[in-house]
């Protein structure tokens, strides 16, 4: 969210469009990204 966005929020100018997602499957695919970073590191 950069500043413009902020703004537009706080003025009630921005649409709220919630999602549902599955909360597990974010979580194991950042698990995986960050699973390549630790391995390149050590």
């Amino acid at each position: 969210m950069n500043l413009m966005d902020w703004a537009q929020s706080q003025t009630g100018r921005m649409e709220f469009n919630p999602e549902l997602f599955e909360m597990k499957s974010l979580i194991n695919e950042m698990e995986f990204l960050f699973e390549d970073i630790v391995f390149k590191i050590t």
